[in-house]
């Protein structure tokens, strides 16, 4: 069953889809490309358009059509917690400044 993020916290869905997927990609049961695909299946349409926006940057494909390199699950786990942290300071910030 696939978990979509808006059902958790951003940073809740990465941490436990790292975790379900990891031994997966190391068994060689989902490929790297895959990992990558249903990681962004899981996302809000807004956060993965920023997902494939990064892609894009880096000149990673994202489909079989695409071409480019394979994408760095790492790096969009990074991505993805670095706009967590985004967020809350947003969040910070806003409380401060209505005061």
């Amino acid at each position: 069953m696939l978990i979509r993020w808006h059902d958790l916290p951003l940073s809740t869905y990465v941490l436990k889809f790292t975790a379900n997927t990891d031994a997966l990609v190391s068994n060689g049961v989902l490929s790297a490309a895959d990992r990558v695909v249903r990681l962004l299946a899981g996302l809000d349409e807004g956060m993965r358009i920023k997902v494939i926006k990064l892609c894009t940057r880096k000149g990673w494909k994202i489909t079989d059509q695409d071409a480019g390199g394979m994408p760095i699950f790492e790096d969009i786990k990074k991505f993805l917690t670095d706009e967590v942290k985004t967020a809350e300071r947003v969040v910070v910030y806003e409380k401060e400044h209505t005061m």
